[in-house]
């Protein structure tokens, strides 16, 4: 028997952002409905899981890369395969809020054209230490509107339902620009 496989279905992201901000746990969530305790860095995984979007399941592959700087090169593959990357940070570590400007954007600005979208989410919303290293929701709201996010969203592998969330507006905001580059190829042909 033969499958087909619909690639118009298929959603490809990168998820970046620091070490231990919890993206490998996020993506564990959405995939696996679970998540472990435990910290195993990340070189490079690829995970795929569904999520329904206006009634169509859609297929989201996820690359779940290395927060390490030093691997750029592994990131920077892919960033051209993705149609949406997800920036994380975690709302308790404000260097890796920082992170987000200095370094994250400015990454994925150099590889990949101003139209890819990104989704700028706060990890680990449900960890309270310090006030003064905690990063309020007005804070990656301004954030979001800074770095040109499509989307900003708050997450925690306590909360399945924000991970869905997050994962059904990837594929919301991969349809948009799959339609937005199909305008424009309709254009120039018209010519």
């Amino acid at each position: 028997m033969i499958v087909k496989i619909n690639k118009s279905k298929i959603v490809q992201c990168s998820v970046v952002g620091d070490g231990l901000v919890g993206k490998t746990s996020l993506v564990k969530k959405f995939v696996h409905n679970k998540h472990t305790e435990n910290y195993v860095a990340t070189v490079f995984d690829n995970f795929a899981g569904d999520v329904a979007v206006a009634g169509d399941k859609y297929t989201v592959s996820v690359f779940d890369t290395a927060g390490q700087q030093e691997y750029e090169g592994l990131r920077v593959f892919t960033y051209a395969q993705s149609d949406v990357i997800v920036v994380c940070y975690s709302a308790v570590d404000r260097d890796s809020f920082r992170n987000v400007v200095d370094f994250w954007v400015p990454e994925i600005r150099n590889y990949v054209s101003n139209n890819k979208p990104i989704i700028l989410v706060a990890t680990q919303n449900d960890l309270t230490p310090g006030k003064e290293t905690c990063v309020t929701r007005s804070e990656g709201l301004k954030l979001a509107n800074k770095i040109g996010a499509s989307l900003f969203v708050e997450s925690s592998v306590h909360d399945r339902d924000s991970i869905i969330n997050l994962f059904e507006n990837v594929v919301v905001n991969a349809i948009k620009r799959r339609r937005r580059k199909s305008s424009i190829f309709e254009k120039i042909l018209r010519r």
